[in-house]
């Protein structure tokens, strides 16, 4: 997905980033670095993309696969 349909998907779900930084105990811009691809090996990073895979159910690998 990139990072406009991660975000549209998210807004459908009535989920906001800060949503997802409070889950992953993280930043806003942090999250936002990931969606958009500049920050993708640190263990947080990982930690947000799985809970935007959670919140959106499905597969991380699908989700990141083109934003990465």
């Amino acid at each position: 997905m990139t990072p406009r349909e991660i975000r549209a998907n998210l807004m459908l779900k009535g989920v906001k980033q800060r949503d997802i930084a409070a889950k992953a105990e993280v930043s806003e811009v942090l999250v936002s670095l990931i969606i958009d691809g500049y920050r993708n090996g640190s263990k947080k990073a990982q930690e947000v993309k799985r809970v935007i895979a959670e919140v959106l159910d499905k597969d991380e690998a699908e989700i990141f696969s083109s934003a990465a």
